[in-house]
């Protein structure tokens, strides 16, 4: 009873992820009625070609009519031709229809991962979605309309088929289905074990890909601690799973083809052997007997190829479960718009946060009780150790998370009730670590705006300072920089990232530790480019190191998620412990030669 409880489960689970799965074939609605009625043609012209073949024998061969011979040979081979054209007519439009379907799954997936919160994707590794991607996506051909279609189609041919065997000779036809039974047998228990070791198979892809897009996207890091070897023992421990379990499904369908060919071949035998006694005895013809092997094995094929739709329907439903689990996480909420911003094109400037409270993780806080505010067209800075919560900030400032308490307003606007492409396309950020695209110059800094023609990014690059060395490079702006910026230097890629900021001419410009790993020399040139951004903009600035922000309209101390002062720095260094600390700890620096 338990058993049968967990198949009813299992059964309406799957179901209704069939059913979700439908809707990307509403679109195909006419070439599947074409290809299914394909399909109606091709089993009747295969269905008429044992019939032929027995009238050949009985009628034409044994009565010497060559002319009925001629006329039957040439029925036969136009019925043979049209079918093997119609089931190539049919193939192609199912194919067709799959690899569209397909495509449609992994563009939608693909837009539905990027457009999870980054509270997902702080925990998910890139290689094990894109094997959600890739893998699981690429499995589906089990579900797909067409294997609906053609099973529909096999069960007919099986009836059909096993109508006409009856009609021929009942007692050959008793005799030759006393295998059936086994055969079903055989087709529920291997389908069951293909569909276990298909997810298990699927997780264990996932988890290899995610190990190896983890070794290459840390290349440097591995190197330097002399760990290559302990990285591919561990690769390699994941890559001997994946082949066990593997192995263990080749295994299965070597077995489970071995059953199934060794039943549709003794059931042929046994025919031949009793049909030949039956032909002996004169019950039948010899081309009765010859057109029944044909109607068996139209009989035997069909139950083989459902049992291939089950096994692949069971393999495509693991994949359709993991793929769907994706779907299902909810997207970040992006609030409606109102009628207020709805028609707001770009926005003034003015930030302000109120009591502002936020959590990474439940009952542990980030930020308890900011309140400040920054003017339109002023530079603020955020100050104060490691973990005080002024990235957190940032993120929260470009609604990259949305649960929070308290209030963040824009213009005198909550955030979190205007449109969310107004805020990023209005607000940009330069991180401390900048990611650059494995292209050209121009193409990654154009990334930053909407439709940046030429002559826009060059203007960028000479706010950011970066237009003479790029000028200097063999190619210009068209120069290819590498994986994130390898050909580049230290300060080359900040200024890139910086006019990739400025190219979408922001309102609200974000540098977050812009200068935090450079030299004294390349800092001074970032921060003399980073001066000529700041003009008619609202600027907040995040710096461990305070020559950088000591020229802010207003200086943020944070310490533990809260502020624990606000002021310029004069005030600030007469009146902040905290700050008179940070500025004493740069000066030590100084003293000593370090870079800032």
């Amino acid at each position: 009873m338990g058993n049968e409880k967990v198949d009813q489960k299992l059964t309406g689970k799957s179901l209704k992820l069939l059913l979700r799965f439908a809707r990307y074939f509403k679109r195909f609605k006419l070439l599947i009625f074409t290809g299914f009625i394909c399909l109606v043609i091709h089993l009747l012209l295969t269905l008429i070609q044992p019939i032929i073949s027995k009238l050949i024998i009985d009628k034409a061969l044994i009565q010497g009519d060559i002319k009925l011979l001629n006329l039957l040979g040439i029925l036969f081979i136009t019925a043979a031709v049209f079918s093997y054209l119609i089931s190539s007519l049919r193939q192609y439009i199912f194919l067709y229809i799959q690899q569209k379907v397909i495509l449609n799954v992994r563009k939608d997936l693909t837009g539905h991962i990027l457009n999870l919160p980054l509270s997902f994707h702080n925990y998910q590794n890139p290689g094990y979605l894109m094997a959600r991607v890739d893998s699981d996506v690429g499995n589906l051909s089990g579900v797909m309309t067409d294997r609906y279609i053609e099973s529909l189609l096999d069960l007919l041919m099986l009836l059909t088929a096993s109508f006409i065997l009856f009609i021929l000779s009942w007692k050959l036809a008793l005799f030759s289905l006393l295998l059936l039974p086994f055969f079903l047998v055989a087709v529920r228990y291997f389908s069951e074990k293909a569909k276990r070791l298909s997810a298990d198979m699927q997780e264990s892809h996932a988890l290899t890909a995610s190990s190896l897009q983890e070794i290459f996207s840390s290349v440097f890091t591995i190197r330097i601690f002399n760990k290559e070897k302990k990285e591919i023992n561990g690769f390699v421990s994941r890559m001997i799973h994946y082949l066990s379990t593997n192995l263990k499904m080749v295994r299965l369908n070597l077995f489970s083809n071995l059953t199934m060919g060794i039943i549709a071949t003794l059931a042929p035998l046994i025919v031949i052997w009793y049909g030949g006694y039956q032909v002996i005895k004169g019950e039948i013809t010899i081309g009765t007997l010859f057109a029944f092997n044909m109607y068996l094995v139209y009989m035997f094929n069909p139950v083989r190829k459902i049992y291939g739709t089950i096994q692949s329907l069971s393999i495509s439903m693991a994949s359709l479960e993991r793929i769907f689990q994706i779907f299902d996480v909810p997207p970040e909420n992006i609030s409606p718009v109102t009628a207020e911003t709805h028609s707001r094109k770009s926005l003034s400037g003015s930030i302000a946060f109120k009591d502002l409270n936020f959590s990474y993780i439940k009952d542990k806080p980030v930020l308890k009780g900011i309140s400040f505010e920054v003017k339109q067209d002023q530079i603020a800075a955020l100050v104060g150790p490691s973990g005080a919560g002024k990235t957190t900030v940032f993120n929260l400032l470009l609604r990259l998370y949305q649960d929070f308490n308290g209030h963040i307003l824009i213009d005198g606007i909550d955030i979190r009730e205007m449109d969310v492409k107004l805020i990023r396309r209005s607000i940009r950020l330069v991180p401390q670590e900048p990611f650059l695209f494995n292209r050209t110059i121009f193409e990654n800094i154009a990334f930053g705006g909407i439709g940046s023609s030429r002559e826009d990014v060059v203007n960028a690059a000479k706010i950011a300072m970066a237009d003479e060395f790029i000028e200097r490079l063999h190619n210009g702006y068209d120069t290819i920089i590498g994986q994130r910026g390898a050909a580049l230097s230290g300060g080359e890629k900040q200024r890139i990232s910086l006019a990739r900021a400025l190219v979408a001419n922001p309102k609200i410009l974000l540098l977050d530790e812009a200068t935090a790993f450079l030299d004294s020399k390349t800092e001074s040139l970032v921060q003399e480019a980073i001066n000529n951004a700041l003009k008619d903009r609202t600027c907040m600035i995040i710096a461990h190191r305070l020559t950088t922000v000591m020229n802010a309209r207003q200086i943020i101390v944070l310490n533990n998620g809260q502020i624990e002062d606000i002021g310029t720095h004069d005030e600030l260094y007469s009146n902040c412990r905290l700050y008179q600390e940070l500025c004493r700890k740069q000066f030590k620096r100084i003293s000593k030669n370090e870079p800032l």
